[in-house]
């Protein structure tokens, strides 16, 4: 009897669980002159753990030529493009923020700020750990010319947390142990 008891707890618990999500907004760090050599690197490092269900870029970029970048976000062995300039605007700059969702895609070239697609997928991201190492790359197409500021960036988002049973089944399993148990102890004592 107590290993059936326990076995319905089990099976109860495991097939009602809660997942909830949980939102994250990580700042990395500012750098100058990102298109001087062949391939920048910008990290940062998240403490925070979850497995990610929707992530977000922003970065804000300032100075000359930013439309001349390639600019991808890597995490472990993923690697999504969020933005692939073909331009040669000398006062082109970049503030915006990447996200899957959003209704359009960057320009090629000259400035626009606001919220735009990526090149890439960044949902390519999605099921994977928040936790360790990200970076942003940075290639100038045209001509590393020096001089192109990295003033800010984030990555924002959702990840999920560990799932805890609803209340509802704990209580429909707590109801169901005490009939289980009060059926058991009418048998028993019938005997």
């Amino acid at each position: 009897m107590k290993k059936t008891l326990i076995l319905v707890g089990a099976i109860l618990l495991g097939i009602f669980p809660c997942e909830f999500a949980e939102s994250f907004h990580i700042d990395g760090p500012a750098q100058e002159d990102i298109d001087n050599a062949g391939v920048s690197y910008v990290y940062l490092n998240s403490a925070q753990s979850g497995i990610i269900q929707d992530i977000n870029v922003y970065i804000n970029t300032s100075q000359y030529y930013n439309d001349d970048l390639t600019i991808s976000l890597i995490h472990g062995s993923t690697n999504v493009s969020i933005y692939n300039g073909i331009g040669h605007t000398v006062d082109s700059y970049i503030n915006a923020l990447f996200d899957d969702e959003a209704s359009g895609d960057y320009p090629a070239n000259g400035t626009a700020q606001g919220t735009f697609r990526p090149s890439g997928e960044l949902s390519d991201f999605d099921g994977l750990d928040l936790l360790g190492e990200w970076r942003l790359s940075f290639i100038d197409i045209i001509e590393p010319d020096g001089g192109t500021n990295l003033d800010s960036w984030y990555i924002e988002g959702t990840v999920a947390s560990a799932p805890i049973p609803e209340p509802t089944t704990l209580l429909l399993l707590a109801s169901g142990l005490i009939g289980l148990a009060g059926y058991g102890g009418r048998k028993f004592f019938k005997k």
